[in-house]
């Protein structure tokens, strides 16, 4: 993770387990991430599943499920 000049956070996530060919860049709004990631226990896996950059994404952990829409790339 790092912090951009606009005070936004970027993170790079690469997995084994991806099964998509080709990488997905997406922006999401890091408060919103963060609401879902304070619901967690801690060291609890987060199943993180996106289809494109421009599609609702949704994560799962511990039976609680939230979506989230990436931002606009205008």
């Amino acid at each position: 993770s790092a912090s951009t000049p606009a005070g936004k956070i970027k993170t790079e996530v690469e997995s084994p387990g991806i099964t998509s060919e080709l990488p997905i860049r997406a922006s999401f709004d890091p408060r919103y991430l963060a609401e879902f990631l304070e619901t967690i226990p801690p060291r609890d896996f987060v199943e993180w599943k996106l289809i494109d950059h421009e599609s609702a994404s949704v994560m799962c952990c511990s039976g609680t499920t939230y979506v989230v829409m990436p931002l606009s790339r205008d």
